[in-house]
């Protein structure tokens, strides 16, 4: 079983609870076993070495939480977890310019809710490879029944995205690789 983290900083738990809520559901539609992970305020140097313990297949967080955390040279930490990753971004945040202007990893979803600010990334940062467009999501404690509906939706649609693309190309590789002439050489 594949076991999805979803990262949650502190102080905006009460906003992402309903949609982590979404993604729990989603992930077991995908046979995926959830864990949450809350980044605490006051132990943030810590969330790094925490997420890499937990060796989760994938990670979602929503508006960039746990990307302050950098290497020695000033990358993103992000870039050195093996997890496929899934990040939700909500609005046209100054912080998030620091982060999407660095190089990002191949394993790295970036899914932006409002499709003015989705042109806007694609055309400033070019260089990120996994940029998509997505339904917009309603935040919020006391979500109406059709918005929490709608929400689920734009988050199936954005795990059965990802997953489908890494799964088959997982599977297309090992096949690849299983047929190729240079395989008889590890045999």
């Amino acid at each position: 079983m594949k076991k999805l983290v979803i990262v949650l900083e502190e102080k905006n738990q009460h906003l992402y609870d309903s949609l982590a809520g979404q993604i729990k559901e989603a992930a077991k539609e995908l046979d995926m076993e959830t864990v949450y992970f809350l980044q605490q305020d006051n132990e943030k140097s810590q969330t790094h070495g925490k997420l890499s313990e937990i060796d989760a297949d994938y990670l979602v967080s929503f508006d960039m939480a746990g990307f302050e955390i950098s290497t020695l040279t000033e990358g993103s930490a992000y870039n050195l977890l093996y997890a496929k990753q899934i990040h939700i971004l909500f609005q046209n945040d100054w912080k998030y310019q620091r982060f999407l202007q660095q190089d990002l990893a191949m394993n790295l979803f970036l899914f932006v809710g409002d499709e003015y600010l989705f042109k806007k990334y694609k055309q400033e940062y070019p260089h990120i490879l996994n940029l998509e467009a997505m339904q917009p999501l309603y935040l919020g404690e006391k979500l109406t029944e059709e918005q929490q509906e709608k929400n689920g939706e734009a988050i199936r649609w954005v795990l059965k995205k990802v997953y489908n693309e890494i799964e088959t190309a997982g599977i297309l590789k090992d096949r690849l690789f299983e047929t190729s002439p240079l395989c008889a050489l590890d045999k």
